[in-house]
Parts: C-alpha cells; structure tokens; sequence
C-alpha cells in the first residue's frame, strides 16, 4: 500500500471512531502501523493543568510518559509545547533530556519520536513514539509522523467538538428533565415550570443548568425555602471544581507561554513564531483566570 492509500485508509477509520476514548486508542494504534520504526505509541494530552497519557499501544509507552512526566523533562513534554518533531536516535548517549534518558535506558527504549499535536482550539497534546533498538527512526520518520500528526489532529479535534455538543445536548435534556420533575410535583405547566427554576437560578445566582444537574440527581425542591437553602449550600463545592479547573488550564497556558519566551530571548529560530504563541497562551491564559475569578465571585 503506498502513501496515500495509507493516508486515505487511516483517516476512514479515525472518523469512523465515535467515542472520545477510542478516538485516541485508534490515534496511538494507527501511528505505530503507519510511523516505520515505531513499535509502540502513548498520546500525552494536557488537561486541567495536568499532563497524561489517555492512550498507549502498551505499558512501555505509559512508563516512558511517565518518566518525562515525573522527571520534567523529555522530548515528549518538549513536543507538547512546541509546533515540532523531535528525535532521539541513541537513548544511551542522549545529552538533551539526561535525567529522562537514564529512565528510559532502564525501561528498554532505545530510540524515540515526538511530535506536536497543533491545535486550532489552543489544546495541548503531543505523539509519542517508541523503539527499543537504536535509530529506529530516520528521515522518512519524521515525514511520516508530520502528516499523520495532521490527520490524528483532525481527528482529535472533531472528537472533542462532538463530545462538546453531546454535553450542551445533555445540559439541554438535564433542564428538561428538572422541569419534569417539577411539573410533576407541582402540577405545572412547562412553561410554569421553567420559570420556577429560572426563577430559583436567578435566587441562588446560580446557572440554570447547574441547578437542574441538582435538581435531577437530589430530588431537592427549588420551589421550597429548606430545599433552596440546601442547593445553596452546594453551589460552593461546585462553583470551586469549576474555577480550579479553570486555574489548571491557566497554568498550562502560562507554562507554554513561558517556554516559547525563553526560546525567543534565547534568539533561537522562529523567534517571532515564539513570541506570537506566547502571547496567544498568555491570553488564553488570561482569559481561563478570568473565568475563574467570575466563578469565585458567584458564590457571594
């Protein structure tokens, strides 16, 4: 099979997916049967301020995630924040990632490739891709990897923006469900209804959809002041999971920013291409602060 039948057959089956999870088991799979010399692949992505590996061929890819997670340093870790391919033909003699490259002597891996994930949506996510005989990886490599890398972006993101519309589609049934349930107490109309709980959102200062989350999973009554006392002594719980992880993705936004702007003092390459993401990561960063002091602030 040549390229592009390759190519063309790798995109069917990342569309076909239509789950998030398996979105990025089929990510990792598909790159070790497409990237020559890769035996075994992890997905690093970052998610509330938190680097994992959702996705991995096997457990040699998990360990030598985790080695870069837990050492702070690594190709992988390197990839995430940068819009390159990097390459690591000889574990044994690698200088750049010291603490990182006697792990993953030890796990067996002898030679490696990581590549950036771009995204359109500011997330952050790399490939991970693992041999354990040297120099597996040569130029071909790395050509390989960049254009599946479009493909498993293309991927991933229409995977996240259908998990986003099944959330606002269960947001818009969980509302209807608490209408439901207050209609049927209160022998309401619909309309009658959706305005008791707009009108108990508005009391509370709390998001409708929030409110009928509570609603649908305690059984509380928002048309009763002991029930309404109740849900308001749930907002704080709620309100501060919201802002933490919003804090989390700050953080995340800060640490790229700060790294593309060593880079640029550095005078490295692309020094106008570094400080153009920084300043969009110092914005993103930015604004997730914002919305988390907005979340702060609404517990009153």
């Amino acid at each position: 099979m040549d390229l592009a039948q390759m190519f063309a057959q790798t995109a069917k089956v990342l569309a076909t997916q239509e789950s998030f999870s398996g979105t990025l088991e089929d990510i990792a799979a598909l790159a070790v049967a497409v990237v020559p010399g890769a035996e075994t692949a992890g997905l690093t992505l970052v998610r509330n301020g938190k680097v994992e590996t959702p996705a991995a061929t096997d457990q040699l890819a998990v360990a030598s995630d985790v080695a870069q997670y837990e050492t702070g340093e690594g190709p992988c870790l390197q990839a995430v924040w940068e819009d390159r391919v990097l390459r690591v033909d000889d574990m044994e003699t690698e200088t750049r990632w010291p603490k990182f490259a006697e792990r993953a002597v030890k796990l067996g891996v002898g030679s490696m490739l990581a590549c950036h994930l771009s995204s359109e949506r500011g997330s952050l996510s790399a490939l991970n891709l693992y041999a354990r005989a040297k120099a597996s990886f040569d130029q071909q490599s790395v050509s390989v990897a960049l254009v599946y890398a479009t493909h498993a972006t293309i991927a991933l993101e229409s995977a996240r923006m259908e998990t986003d519309l099944r959330a606002a589609v269960g947001t818009r049934q969980g509302i209807g469900q608490a209408v439901g349930i207050v209609m049927e107490r209160h022998q309401l109309t619909a309309k009658q209804g959706f305005d008791l709980l707009v009108r108990a959102s508005q009391k509370l200062n709390v998001k409708l959809r929030d409110l009928a989350d509570i609603v649908v999973t305690t059984g509380l009554d928002p048309a009763q002041p002991a029930d309404l006392a109740r849900l308001a002594d749930q907002r704080p719980a709620r309100a501060t999971h919201r802002a933490q992880a919003k804090i989390g993705a700050a953080e995340a936004h800060e640490a790229a920013a700060e790294q593309h702007e060593k880079h640029a003092a550095a005078g490295r390459a692309e020094v106008a291409e570094h400080e153009r993401q920084a300043a969009a990561h110092r914005s993103a960063a930015t604004s997730a602060r914002d919305a988390a002091e907005q979340d702060s602030e609404s517990l009153g």
